[in-house]
């Protein structure tokens, strides 16, 4: 769950210390009962005249002074969830720095020792809240500018609605260690929208820098049909699954599509060019774009995987619209996905109980077919979060993860980006992470963005910062990209077109 790394440091002051205190102001090795306990944050970061310290690490430091001792007992524990980790460590160990966190998190440190005659003492403890995450648009000028128009444009004629993957070591050819981007581009320059493919310019390395270019590729992609095709009428957004060789290889495209019923579903296609991720046309290489390519029995035919309301789609799932979603597999272990059984997705939707018109579902697969998890009575689909949309699932770990979404709990014109957390050990589920393992909404984590010149946005411009993405570039969370809008009609303080696709990257991972 947590992890605990030795940080071979000095042990100084040490502030929240749970120990008797002299008149002076120190403290009586005499008098302490047991180990001197600190918790503290960690790692700071300067932006501006502001400091930041990590979401995920905490600085932990102990000593039980006068006393010999063989071994300490640390445990760390998130009182919200119960949640508890447990680790032992050599005696001449006096501090660490424990990663894996949640951001806005209070957790409990407990130290306690075990001298060489296998006496111990009652552990002392130490409570500690990790800072909120805190992310900062790319400026064109490197810390300059408070405004869209200042901020970094990652590709040209980008619109809204990306989705990046990054190919592993051993993706063929040219590809390995590149970055894959699909995106919808403004209609003024391309009317007929859906989804454009680009590459990297570089492979992607630690540096943010490595991974804010992209070079779109022309006559690939799929585009809305002049007539409405049965289930394509108008694409959305996509998200692009690169799938392991046991699973066939290539690169499935999810996206959303409203249909020619007006109804939203969530559908793919499947590369027709393996790992290169462009082309989707199972006839000549092009675009996909003709009425008759989408139409049932059509040479790109999509499959429905979250269907609505009945034919042709499968009616149990409890929605009549599923819109934009994404699927959590475990991306830190491997780039491509392997069709492992109890894979997640989460749906932004509207559902037949009339619960919420956007909120967040929670689908799981198989290993043959997506299920829409419901109530006790399978009569609801059963929400996630109530009222939003635009989820961005981040692997953590094992079978951890975290989910972002804009939160429209007070309405499309004041809707914060928002953070739930995932740990299967809520449920002891072993292979995989169920409904119940996420947190509660109640406990959402507020999300902080940052101008390039460090000052905050206000609520309305965060507003304006839509269809975020999450990139790892260097395979784990010690660099964390986001790919955004920058602005649109969501900004309540000055709704307007979006200045482009931008970027921004993560202050304090």
């Amino acid at each position: 769950m947590f992890s605990l790394k030795t940080r071979v440091v000095a042990l100084v002051a040490l502030p929240c210390m749970v120990a008797p205190i002299r008149a002076d102001g120190g403290i009586s090795a005499r008098e302490a009962p047991g180990p001197i306990v600190s918790f503290e944050v960690t790692e700071a970061t300067e932006i501006g005249d502001s400091t930041y310290y990590s979401s995920s690490r905490m600085e932990a430091a102990w000593a039980w002074p006068g006393k010999s001792v063989h071994e300490w007992k640390l445990v760390v524990a998130e009182p919200a969830t119960g949640l508890i980790d447990t680790v032992f460590v050599d005696g001449d160990i006096l501090n660490r720095i424990i990663t894996g966190l949640k951001s806005g998190t209070e957790y409990e440190l407990t130290v306690s020792g075990i001298l060489a005659s296998g006496r111990g003492a009652r552990g002392l403890s130490a409570i500690a809240t990790t800072p909120e995450e805190v992310w900062q648009l790319k400026g064109a000028e490197a810390g300059v500018g408070n405004t869209f128009d200042e901020c970094w444009i990652v590709v040209e004629n980008g619109n809204v609605l990306s989705w990046p993957f990054l190919y592993g070591d051993d993706a063929p050819g040219s590809f390995a260690g590149k970055v894959r981007f699909y995106y919808k581009p403004f209609p003024r320059s391309e009317p007929s929208g859906g989804v454009r493919v680009a590459i990297s310019k570089e492979k992607a390395t630690e540096d943010p820098e490595s991974v804010a270019s992209f070079v779109t590729l022309e006559g690939f992609g799929l585009r809305n049909p002049p007539f409405p095709a049965t289930l394509v009428k108008q694409l959305a957004a996509c998200q692009g699954v690169p799938l392991s060789a046991e699973m066939g290889g290539g690169v499935r495209l999810f996206f959303e599509a409203a249909g020619a019923d007006r109804l939203t579903r969530y559908m793919y296609l499947d590369s027709q060019d393996y790992y290169r991720g462009q082309d989707f046309h199972p006839g000549d290489p092009t675009v996909v774009e003709e009425t008759e390519d989408y139409e049932t029995g059509g040479p790109a035919e999509p499959t429905v995987v979250i269907g609505v309301l009945g034919e042709p789609a499968d009616s149990t799932t409890g929605l009549y619209q599923a819109r934009q979603s994404k699927m959590g597999w475990p991306t830190l272990d491997s780039w491509t996905w392997d069709g492992a059984s109890g894979t997640f997705m989460i749906i932004t939707g509207a559902d037949v109980c009339e619960q919420t018109n956007d909120g967040l579902f929670y689908a799981v697969w198989d290993g043959g077919a997506w299920s829409v998890v419901k109530d006790e009575d399978d009569a609801c689909a059963r929400p996630l979060v109530l009222d939003a949309h635009g989820p961005v699932v981040v692997h953590r770990g094992g079978h951890r993860y975290k989910v972002y979404y804009e939160d429209q709990a007070e309405g499309r014109s004041d809707k914060p980006f928002h953070l739930l957390y995932a740990d299967a050990e809520r449920s002891g589920a072993e292979d995989r992470v169920e409904i119940e393992d996420w947190d509660a909404e109640s406990s959402a984590r507020e999300v902080h963005f940052r101008w390039p010149d460090g000052s905050a946005l206000t609520r309305g411009r965060e507003s304006g910062l839509g269809d975020h993405a999450i990139l790892c570039p260097a395979g784990g969370l010690e660099v964390q990209v986001m790919y955004l809008n920058l602005g649109g009609k969501d900004d309540s303080s000055a709704p307007r077109i979006p200045a482009g696709l931008g970027m921004a990257i993560l202050v304090n991972p």
